[in-house]
């Protein structure tokens, strides 16, 4: 599994340098892709401390099509946003002629009072959606979150500050 090499690039081969301790959690996009969030501590004398190291190891850039064709190709067919709006009718932001994922016009936008009560339980349940893939991998019991080194929870009894 992709995650499993992942971890162990990350925490065994030190590709970042060396990792103290981490958490990761397995999520599902709408059409049941899986992602992972993951947290990594680093050790002391592997951390980051200037704008220089983390440039040494953090890139934003679009990969070179000589170099790297099948990294070029994914990013661009995959993880690039064109344009939208009248320029560009069919982008995935569009529907019915206007940009769906719009933001506020105003900051009195973003602080006007809500008029009709919200249930944000309801909210929530109304739009639970669990994709077949996220299905698959529940019925598996496949690990959905981990961390190390784990963490437990141990009970002292200190004199006089027993809890009832």
């Amino acid at each position: 599994m992709k995650l499993r090499e992942l971890l162990k690039d990350l925490c065994e081969k030190h590709c970042l340098g060396k990792v103290a301790a981490f958490v990761y959690v397995i999520e599902f996009q709408k059409r049941g892709l899986p992602h992972a969030h993951i947290l990594l501590i680093l050790s002391q004398d592997s951390k980051l401390h200037s704008a220089e190291d983390y440039d040494a190891i953090v890139s934003a850039e679009i990969p070179d099509p000589n170099v790297h064709p099948l990294a070029y190709e994914t990013v661009i067919l995959s993880m690039m946003h064109g344009l939208c709006g009248v320029l560009n009718p069919s982008a995935p932001c569009m529907k019915d002629a206007t940009v769906a994922l719009s933001r506020p016009d105003s900051a009195s936008e973003l602080r006007s009072p809500v008029k009709e009560p919200v249930d944000e339980i309801k909210m929530y349940l109304d739009t639970r959606y669990i994709s077949s893939s996220e299905a698959i991998w529940r019925i598996f019991h496949y690990r959905m979150h981990g961390r190390s080194p784990s963490v437990q929870r141990l009970a002292i009894h200190l004199p006089e500050k027993q809890l009832i």
